[in-house]
């Protein structure tokens, strides 16, 4: 029926706008990363990350999927310093024993996802779903306005609707659709302004997809025309509830068709005793019978027709008044939040905030207006809860209505997000993190590692994180973004990876390794000689840390094994004393103090393992392609080793960017971070499951094996059952003697 089909369309569309609110991705993707099935209450210490704020349906646009998907592989808050080692992924990851299958669980389900949906983003991106939901919502408006016209006109109108959504050119359909409006829609029926705002709609939908450009700014510039649309369609302009309306006539129809039925069976009585036989519907046709006989019959079909209709119409509404408080509030609203001229001038200041950022005084003049728009949205928000609680029983008001409210929230969040991006501009961040994680597969803008190699040393490279670290607050600066040393040397990792690709060491990558080289080996004597200046600046001011500490020799040497071995008092506190009033109590502050100091003094310097890496890399490349007299070299094998070490060091590095900054990157991104993703997933199950196959992908440990430090996790494995078998047994023996010391333990 068709006031049930718009009642369910009406319903489908508000329950799509608001799961773009409330889903968990939209509303706080950090929450949905760190959310635990065990105490699923909020976590503390969350916070959205500036420039973020502005979450709901814009963040969609976003590279928030890439954000969530790093987020399942990483599962960690911050991010230690860049380690060149494979093992790195290991600690990045957070995988402990007593999670390992939920997490392996987790990894698996993540594959999956990526492998079933890598061509989803492609087909159904944000852009081309939105576009494609206008066109419903835009025809839907449309063709509710058909029945108003001429029946000679209507087939074709409605075929001009439809081609306007499904052709590819829309241009001849609009034209149609606007003559047949503008000539032969009955003047005065619609209430004034209605037949202005659906031609603006229309000539917006129809610019969108012929540019095939459809940015956010856009979009919301329609769904805002079209939320007003629809609120000024489906608010009621009379005092009087149109069902109780509705109600009376058809009471009045019931009792005119009693009247009618009882004088047409009075009138059958006197005709079957003149007669003999009682009236019919062929009665209406005998020329000898009254005309009133022939009025009555048609007259009955007509009103039974009309009761049908009406019957159809009928909603059940409570015994107290509700509806005068219902249609004082919608006025209330359209006069107040809602008035149009108070919609169109927070739209017109927003875009002109977005076009011309200059006629602004200064950046928090944009931000003021940024929170107006948060203002206006949470008054938006709470007169959209007051219908539904205080007005349940009003569905086919309400309904309507709140989707046209949700149109008018959803197109003016688009339009203020792209405002909060003009903000904080980074024209080459999307590139930055494309170069660091589009792997295996290459960008367009860099076709092969050694363009990407070039581009972590170029200029561009070093001002997107300038642009960055601005953003940041002082204290996340150095866990966040990474230094330009660590920069060189993952693009040395790429150089590596090109020349074992190709098979040669070309011109181009010569010339760049041994800049990179020189590069680092510079920033290595600079580390060095602002070292010994130190030394030389605490020797000469006597600032020993030995000196006056009143420590005797055996409590030095605990101090010192403490600070070299901080994880100890945690891994083996099953087996350590308790601590005692007598013993020093400042030893492990001392030692996270003593940290502390020597990481702000080393802060973005290169560590021995960097240079171990660029020393064996260029070991490599010179005894594996030098060619001389004397000396003739065997290329190295390309093996997947050295590709996994580029792609688990950028990974290191682009992480925290992501986690930070993903607000500020196009969604388009996350189809080229989708390789990434599988292959740090696989590598992950590989590495934890433990095969053993020789040339299996998986993160395999460099040089001696430190036990403290290095995780074993194919022996660690083997313990778990062991230690569910030992938690079972002591679970049983507690049944027996709940209070038992050593159980308990």
């Amino acid at each position: 029926l068709p006031e049930k089909l718009s009642l369910v369309w009406c319903e489908l569309l508000s329950e799509a706008l608001t799961a773009l609110w409330t889903c968990s991705v939209t509303s706080d993707p950090n929450r949905w990363l760190r959310w635990d099935p065990v105490s699923p209450g909020t976590p503390l210490g969350l916070k959205l990350h500036p420039g973020a704020e502005n979450t709901g349906p814009a963040l969609l646009s976003k590279a928030v999927r890439s954000h969530c998907m790093l987020g399942v592989l990483n599962s960690s808050v911050t991010t230690d310093r860049w380690e060149p080692q494979t093992e790195a992924l290991l600690s990045l990851s957070h995988v402990s024993l007593g999670e390992w299958k939920e997490r392996i669980h987790q990894l698996e389900v993540l594959s999956s996802v990526l492998w079933e949906n890598m061509a989803f983003p492609a087909i159904v991106d944000f852009r081309g779903t939105n576009l494609r939901l206008q066109g419903a919502v835009l025809r839907r408006q449309l063709q509710s306005m058909g029945d108003l016209l001429p029946p000679n006109l209507q087939e074709g109108y409605m075929e001009s609707c439809e081609s306007l959504v499904e052709d590819s050119d829309p241009l001849i359909a609009a034209q149609e659709i606007q003559t047949v409006l503008r000539n032969f829609m009955p003047p005065n029926l619609l209430p004034e302004g209605i037949m202005g705002a659906c031609t603006t709609c229309l000539q917006q939908f129809v610019q969108s997809k012929v540019q095939g450009g459809n940015s956010p700014a856009q979009c919301g510039v329609f769904w805002v025309n079209m939320g007003l649309l629809q609120v000024r369609v489906w608010t009621p302009q009379t005092i009087f509830d149109p069902a109780v309306k509705r109600a009376y006539k058809l009471n009045y129809a019931q009792q005119e068709l009693a009247l009618l039925q009882d004088e047409w069976k009075a009138r059958s009585l006197l005709s079957e005793l003149k007669t003999g036989q009682e009236l019919k519907e062929s009665s209406t046709t005998d020329g000898f019978q009254h005309p009133r006989i022939r009025y009555m019959w048609i007259r009955m079909q007509q009103v039974k027709e009309q009761i049908a209709e009406l019957s159809r119409k009928q909603a059940f509404r409570p015994q107290e008044p509700h509806y005068g408080r219902l249609f004082q509030d919608l006025q209330h609203y359209l006069s107040t939040i809602g008035h149009m001229s108070v919609v169109e001038e927070l739209l017109s200041q927003l875009l002109k905030a977005l076009q011309d950022p200059s006629s602004f005084r200064s950046k928090s003049a944009i931000k003021g207006l940024l929170k107006e728009e948060t203002v206006w949205q949470n008054s938006q928000q709470q007169f959209c809860k007051k219908l539904m609680e205080d007005y349940p029983l009003f569905p086919d008001l309400v309904g309507p209505v709140r989707t046209g409210l949700l149109q008018l929230r959803h197109g003016m969040r688009l339009v203020a997000s792209q405002v909060a991006a003009s903000l904080t501009p980074v024209p080459g961040l999307p590139k930055f993190v494309s170069c660091l994680l589009s792997f295996p597969s290459v960008s367009p803008g860099l076709p092969s590692d050694l363009a990407r190699a070039e581009f972590l040393c170029s200029r561009t490279c070093m001002d997107v994180l300038h642009s960055l670290v601005k953003l940041l607050p002082q204290q996340d600066q150095d866990s966040v973004i990474a230094q330009p040393s660590t920069l060189l040397l993952n693009a040395l990792l790429y150089v590596q990876c090109y020349t074992l690709s190709t098979g040669e060491l070309s011109e181009e990558a010569c010339s760049l390794f041994r800049h990179i080289c020189q590069a680092v080996v510079n920033e290595w004597d600079d580390q060095d000689k602002r070292r010994r200046e130190q030394e030389q600046t605490e020797a000469s001011l006597y600032r020993s840390r030995l000196h006056g500490s009143g420590l005797t020799e055996d409590e030095q040497e605990e101090k010192s094994f403490r600070c070299q071995f901080p994880q100890f008092n945690k891994d083996f506190a099953d087996i350590l004393s308790q601590p005692s009033l007598e013993g020093p109590a400042d030893t492990e502050l001392e030692c996270e103090e003593l940290e502390a100091q020597q990481g702000a003094a080393e802060a973005g310097s290169l560590s021995v393992s960097a240079m171990n890496t660029m020393v064996h890399v260029h070991q490599c490349m010179c005894l594996g392609y030098a060619q001389s007299l004397w000396y003739q070299s065997t290329p190295p094998t390309n093996n997947s080793k050295e590709h996994i070490k580029a792609l688990i060091s950028s990974y290191q590095i682009a992480s925290p960017v992501m986690s930070h900054f993903y607000h500020l990157m196009d969604s388009e991104l996350d189809l080229q971070l989708t390789g990434c993703g599988l292959l740090l997933s696989a590598l992950l199950q590989n590495t934890f499951k433990g095969s053993g196959a020789f040339d299996e992908l998986a993160v395999s440990s460099e040089g001696p094996y430190d036990f403290y430090q290095q995780p074993n996790v194919s022996e660690a494995r083997l313990c778990l059952p062991v230690l569910e078998h030992l938690t079972e047994a002591v679970r049983k023996r507690l049944e027996e003697w709940p209070e038992h010391p050593a159980l308990v333990q």
